[in-house]
C-alpha cells in the first residue's frame, strides 16, 4: 500500500503517488486542517479524478468522523450533471494513521475565486445567473 497517510495532517501524499492501484496523484488541488486534494488520474479509462484524502487522526470530535462519512453517503445519492459524480470512497491506514478517501469524478473548469483573482468582476446579471445555476 502506498504511503497514502502518515502521521502528519493533513495526510502526506507525494505527486506520483497511486492510490489502490488506480488514482497516480499529479498535483494538490487545496489543502485543509485535516486533509488534501489531489487531481489524479484514473488508471482505469484514461481520465483524471479528484481524490480527498482526510486524515482521521486530525479529527477532533466522533461528529467529525460522521461528517465525512455523510458527505459520502451524501455524493453517492447524487446525480446530477452539474455535481460531480462519487467514484468510490475507502479507508487506508499507514504508519498507524487512518485515512478516508473520497474520489469522486473531474469535471475541468475554472473556479469563480480563480476567475477573480485573474480580474474578473461578475455583473449582477452574471452573478444572479450562477447563483440560480448553483441553486438548481
Amino acid at each position: 500500500m502506498p504511503p497514502a497517510c502518515r502521521a502528519r495532517y493533513p495526510p502526506a501524499m507525494r505527486a506520483g503517488e497511486t492510490l489502490r492501484k488506480r488514482y497516480r496523484l499529479e498535483s494538490v488541488l487545496g489543502r485543509g486542517a485535516s486533509g488534501t486534494t489531489w487531481l489524479a488520474a484514473d488508471g482505469r479509462g484514461g481520465g483524471r479524478a479528484v481524490v480527498k484524502a482526510i486524515s482521521l487522526a486530525g479529527l477532533r470530535e466522533w461528529r467529525d468522523l460522521e461528517s465525512v462519512e455523510r458527505e459520502a453517503r451524501v455524493l453517492a445519492s447524487i446525480d446530477h450533471p452539474r455535481v460531480p459524480r462519487l467514484v468510490e470512497y475507502f479507508s487506508t491506514e499507514e504508519a498507524g494513521n487512518p485515512c478516508f478517501v473520497l474520489v469522486q469524478q473531474h469535471i475541468p473548469g475554472t473556479t469563480i475565486e480563480q476567475k477573480v483573482a485573474a480580474g474578473w468582476r461578475g455583473t449582477e446579471e452574471e452573478v444572479v445567473r450562477i447563483a440560480v445555476g448553483l441553486l438548481r
